[in-house]
Formats: structure tokens, C-alpha cells, sequence
């Protein structure tokens, strides 16, 4: 009978390691995807920083359809690629 225990208790062990891992393994593929996500993304506020355009003036580009933006819920995201656009048209609307 205590080798009964003996042997649950290392197979409960190495069980547990295993799901602690499998869950390691998860989250981590999980926060990679996230940052993946938001390096190819902006916030609005973000960008109104970088670009000094108001918040207000980026969202009348969005509606005016002159500036891309994706959704995350309720976050306003500005794609990588449109912001350096954005930054190219502001230089040469400078000049």
C-alpha cells in the first residue's frame, strides 16, 4: 500500500509539471501574439503624440477615410504602415 503512494505521489508530480508547462507554453504564445499585434499597431493617443495632430483631428481623418485604422475593442489603432505615411505626408506638407 505505501508503494501504491509512493508511485501517485511521483506521478502527481510529474503530471503537475507537465500541465505547469503546457500553461507556461500558453501564456507565453499568448503574450507573443499580443506584442506581435501592437508592433504593428499604434494607439491614437500614440500617434497624436508622435505626429502632434490632436486626437480629434485623427479621428476626422479616420471617418474621412484619409487614415486607416483598426478596432480592438474599443481602442483606436493606427497600423504601422499608416502611421509612416502619415509622418511622410506631415514632412512634406511642412515644406
Amino acid at each position: 500500500m505505501g508503494n501504491d503512494d509512493e508511485i501517485f505521489k511521483t506521478l502527481n508530480k510529474q503530471l503537475t509539471i507537465v500541465v505547469q508547462k503546457l500553461v507556461d507554453s500558453q501564456v507565453t504564445k499568448a503574450l507573443d501574439s499580443y506584442r506581435e499585434f501592437h508592433r504593428q499597431y499604434y494607439h491614437i493617443k500614440e500617434v497624436s503624440e508622435i505626429t502632434g495632430l490632436t486626437v480629434g483631428a485623427l479621428k476626422g481623418r479616420i471617418r474621412r477615410k484619409t487614415l486607416k485604422a483598426a478596432y480592438d475593442s474599443t481602442s483606436i489603432l493606427i497600423p504601422t504602415k499608416e502611421l509612416d505615411r502619415l509622418l511622410v505626408n506631415l514632412k512634406q506638407s511642412q515644406k
